[in-house]
């Protein structure tokens, strides 16, 4: 890993938020390395992965379309808590389970980045972020 610059870190942390919200494919793919891995419970839901755990920018982009199909268009843009943890290879932050509009989704977003890009995601969801992707308690 490469250590990337506060501004790279912000872009990062203000465009994925902006690009997931929005819908936009392009936008959000151009936030990845070519060889970006995601690892998450809605790879097991979307692509019935058992690993959980895509490769490479062609299968995230198939990944995200679905679950932007998945969700509709019509989801809100959820609350974030304002602090991130960065240390310039990492950065996380949360979506907790209420926000100021009252209950959202829950996940944790963690990044590892090379060269101001995303180089692997995990995401770490909640019990309502579980209920979301159709999980029955």
């Amino acid at each position: 890993m490469s250590t990337s610059t506060k501004e790279q870190i912000d872009h990062i942390h203000s465009e994925w938020h902006k690009m997931i919200t929005t819908r936009n494919l392009d936008g959000l793919m151009a936030l990845y390395t070519d060889d970006a891995v995601i690892e998450s419970s809605a790879v097991l839901v979307i692509e019935k992965n058992d690993e959980g755990v895509l490769k490479g920018k062609p299968a995230l982009r198939a990944h995200f379309d679905a679950f932007f199909r998945m969700v509709g268009k019509d989801v809100p843009d959820w609350h974030r808590f304002p602090g991130v943890y960065t240390n310039g290879e990492q950065l996380v932050w949360e979506y907790p389970s209420v926000g100021p509009a009252g209950d959202q989704l829950d996940v944790v977003e963690s990044f590892d980045l090379r060269d101001g890009l995303i180089s692997y995601h995990r995401v770490y969801w909640g019990w309502r972020g579980f209920k979301f992707l159709g999980f029955k308690g």
